[in-house]
């Protein structure tokens, strides 16, 4: 093995482990939860936001990525306010210039598109531990302006994070995540060849980037000029992936670097998150029962009774 950790692993771990440690009641489960979430974030602090292999050698890092590390020194905060307080006051300055970054990335909506879940995550958590309003207000900032940029683009994780910390988009959002979502559940779900560069019933244009993107990813393959959808495509449409809401909604094909595997199905995370944090937040309705038995003697001579509608 490698030994290799990426920036999106660091992110789904510290932002499952602060969740369970403010929303799990049970103790043991809450301190171990804080306990591992420490462990991570004291190791990139130790190596200056850098992840290193086993051999010594530098491997990922976190530097320029101002909304991951103060994310991640909030949430630290939050499971041990002492032992991180002045951790907090060197970095609570990052507040306002996170956007920066952000802003950046918004200048290319469809590349790498993936990295608006990675900030939209992170975002998220730095929202839901921050507990003093300045610093709420001024790191908010950094998801307006994702929200501004992509919040059309008709992704039900995405609307979930926006709904967490905007009340007045609650019912608007939830209402568009149920469509978004019952589409998800006709889509295909196999790691297989999707191609939609052929599909006449949808209209397509041709995508330019000011500047070529060789120039900073040089393995990546990219061109500066590629066709795209106009519009974003149906969800039920969109390419296959593990992660839906991690694709741009304009993509036409996939190709995936490890190659498609017809008897690889897709993981359905990017059902259950946006699903059960839109039902935490009010913003979707849990399923109605549709039937109800009715109890049953255990009298030799019972019959079933039938079954009645609610």
């Amino acid at each position: 093995m490698s030994g290799y950790v990426s920036r999106d692993a660091y992110t789904g771990t510290l932002f499952g482990l602060s969740l369970a440690h403010d929303l799990i009641d049970d103790p043991q489960t809450k301190a171990d939860a804080g306990a591992r979430l420490q462990e991570a974030f004291d190791y990139l602090l130790r190596n200056n936001w850098t992840h290193r292999r086993a051999d010594g050698s530098m491997d990922e890092n976190w530097q320029g990525c101002i909304e991951q590390q103060y994310a991640w020194v909030v949430a630290a905060y939050r499971t041990n306010p002492t032992k991180y307080a002045a951790t907090l006051d060197r970095y609570k300055g990052y507040c306002d210039i996170l956007w920066t970054g952000i802003w950046m990335s918004c200048l290319d909506q469809y590349y790498q598109y993936f990295k608006f879940a990675l900030s939209t995550a992170c975002l998220h958590t730095a929202l839901r531990c921050e507990t003093d309003p300045v610093r709420f207000q001024r790191t908010y900032q950094g998801l307006a302006m994702i929200r501004r940029f992509v919040g059309h683009h008709q992704n039900a994780q995405f609307n979930s994070i926006y709904l967490a910390h905007d009340a007045s988009s609650v019912t608007r959002l939830g209402e568009e995540n149920r469509n978004l979502l019952t589409r998800w559940l006709r889509q295909k779900r196999r790691y297989i060849d999707h191609d939609l560069r052929s599909d006449p019933t949808i209209e397509k244009e041709t995508y330019t980037l000011p500047i070529d993107p060789n120039q900073f990813f040089p393995s990546a393959g990219y061109t500066q000029a590629v066709t795209i959808a106009k519009v974003p495509i149906a969800v039920e449409k969109r390419i296959s992936t593990s992660m839906r809401w991690d694709r741009s909604p304009y993509s036409l094909h996939e190709d995936y670097l490890w190659g498609p595997e017809a008897w690889h199905e897709g993981e359905g995370i990017d059902y259950m998150m946006p699903y059960w944090m839109a039902r935490y937040y009010g913003a979707c309705r849990p399923p109605r029962r549709i039937f109800e038995a009715t109890a049953v003697s255990i009298d030799t001579g019972a019959t079933l009774s039938p079954m009645r509608s609610r």
